[in-house]
């Protein structure tokens, strides 16, 4: 799946940089439909679609965890970690397709007024937030095998630096340059793919340990017809 995964992150990565040669050499703000299907700073569209889905699937195989966890009597510690895990996978796929961060980010630069790398004051509270998610997940991160603690620790890392960290990054070069340079296309771009990778990692992680300590799970919908 993971290799699955790494084709379609091709295919986008092909399509944005057509939109970023129709943007920056050619002026072209539609491109026969490249720039707003492909464009990775463009919302709702393939790139945002493929990166909120790989949220949504690994929120799912989270909460499956933990209904597994629940049903063979695990420790409440263990089972309240998977339940938070898939409870924030599914904040963040919400996020990515309903623009949440983004509607935040007009409603506090209205009021705040900042400037340089927190331009874009979403950041902030995010920020804020992520660090009090780690210090809830601490414990259970740390009774982690080890194979385990690598994966989703470069997950984690590399999601919140992408995120948050070249968001600033973008705030500044945009402040300087405005939105049409290359530099903020290119920002963008490594944010983006960045993102995506790191939640590639993390599903493949997720779906290691439902294999592994779950005995894998299975997933069915089951459909009861009412007379």
């Amino acid at each position: 799946m993971f290799v699955g995964w790494l084709i379609v992150l091709a295919i986008l990565e092909i399509g944005n940089a057509a939109s970023l040669h129709l943007v920056f050499a050619r002026g072209a703000d539609f491109g026969y439909g490249i720039v707003p299907l492909f464009n990775f700073d463009r919302e709702s569209n393939f790139p945002t679609l493929f990166n909120g889905g790989l949220l949504a699937f690994g929120s799912l195989v989270a909460f499956s965890i933990h209904a597994w966890m629940r049903s063979h009597g695990t420790d409440d510690m263990t089972r309240r970690a998977w339940f938070g895990i898939g409870a924030v996978l599914a904040f963040l796929a919400i996020d990515e397709l309903c623009l949440v961060h983004e509607a935040l980010d007009w409603f506090l630069m209205a009021r705040l007024g900042t400037t340089g790398a927190i331009a874009w004051p979403w950041v902030i509270p995010y920020a804020v937030i992520a660090i009090g998610v780690g210090v809830f997940f601490l414990r259970f991160f740390l009774s982690l095998e080890r194979r385990y603690r690598w994966t989703f620790a470069a997950a984690a890392l590399l999601y919140v630096g992408a995120a948050i960290g070249f968001e600033m990054l973008e705030a500044i070069q945009v402040e300087r340059h405005g939105v049409d340079s290359l530099g903020y296309g290119l920002l963008y771009t490594v944010e983006e793919t960045l993102e995506m990778l790191a939640v590639m990692i993390a599903n493949h992680g997720l779906m290691l340990y439902a294999i592994r300590e779950c005995k894998g799970i299975d997933l069915r919908v089951r459909f009861a017809a009412t007379r």
